[in-house]
């Protein structure tokens, strides 16, 4: 007797368990807890408001995700800014800054290779900066525009100095200090959009005005079709970032004094604007007056912040709230 109760106790110990274990495979099909590993826990723990991680909804972390290809390669969403201006968001990442020795229409003085890495993210203006924005802003157009009567047209013959002017008056009006110019880094790293080829869409193959490059034809106004003038912003193709007009159209000032690159690997390189030795200043992406090679995401030129040229003009960064 003492047998059979022994074996109907172990009997009725074992159907409790096996029901046990279906109702946990019932909870945990209805449950779908995410999956995650020992890597991305640890980066989850680390707050970071800034960012659009893709593994982390919640948007807590940025060190892994933001310099992912992933994130350099996905579409960016545009936001609204003030007087009718689009930005997108630009997460950090690191990339090759200058060019390749064997890039057709190269300068070998100066654009040597080299990682830059940017901790930080930022806004970009999806355009230049147009001739109402600037009116808009300022409450009249520069002296001397070039191509006048073109509300959509990017403003030009602006000094360095009275963009500055631009900006703080924006800020100002929306009693905020996030507005700014991008960096000679920024620039660069937003133009490639995650490429590194001469243009975001691919490889120059003309670098003069004569022949035309199909690549640029695509991306840019240049002189092998602007035709002798600036055009509305916005009419060519964008790059995989949702920006346009970064070759071409009107050069862009940056806000870094001109310094000869290094030879190693930076992080967020600083050119003070403050340094007394600081004569030149940055602008970059080329313009309606000039050839190929001058529109390519690497090409660099510097000039006095006093100069104003019916070619040069501008399109705005922004910090994000805190940062």
């Amino acid at each position: 007797m003492s047998k059979r109760i022994k074996t109907l106790s172990i009997l009725l110990f074992i159907i409790m368990i096996i029901s046990l274990l279906n109702y946990s495979s019932i909870l945990a099909e209805k449950i779908e807890l995410p999956k995650i590993s020992p890597e991305e826990f640890k980066v989850m723990a680390v707050p970071c408001p800034e960012c659009k991680c893709p593994q982390c909804k919640e948007c807590l972390a940025c060190s892994p995700c933001t310099s992912s290809k992933e994130n350099q390669n996905e579409k960016k969403e545009q936001i609204d800014g003030p007087y009718g201006m689009k930005f997108v968001y630009i997460h950090p990442g690191s990339f090759e800054m200058g060019s390749p020795v064997n890039e057709l229409g190269r300068d070998d003085g100066d654009e040597a290779q080299h990682k830059v890495i940017l901790t930080k993210g930022f806004y970009i203006q999806t355009t230049e900066v147009t001739q109402k924005q600037w009116r808009e802003v300022m409450g009249s157009d520069p002296s001397d525009l070039y191509h006048k009567g073109c509300d959509n047209c990017p403003v030009e013959r602006v000094t360095w100095h009275e963009v500055q002017n631009f900006i703080a008056k924006l800020n100002n009006k929306l009693n905020t200090d996030k507005y700014r110019l991008p960096t000679e880094a920024e620039w660069e790293y937003v133009a490639r959009a995650g490429k590194d080829t001469a243009f975001a869409n691919g490889n120059i193959t003309q670098t003069g005005c004569e022949k035309g490059d199909p690549n640029l034809d695509k991306m840019g106004w240049y002189c092998g079709n602007a035709n002798g003038n600036t055009h509305p912003v916005a009419q060519k193709k964008p790059n995989a970032w949702g920006l346009y007009d970064m070759h071409g159209n009107v050069w862009e000032w940056c806000q870094d004094c001109y310094e000869k690159y290094p030879t190693g690997s930076v992080t967020d390189p600083p050119r003070s604007v403050t340094d007394p030795k600081c004569s030149f200043r940055v602008f970059r992406g080329g313009g309606w007056d000039y050839g190929a090679k001058n529109c390519r995401s690497a090409y660099r030129r510097r000039s006095l912040p006093e100069v104003r040229d019916g070619l040069l003009g501008f399109r705005l960064a922004a910090s994000p709230i805190g940062h």
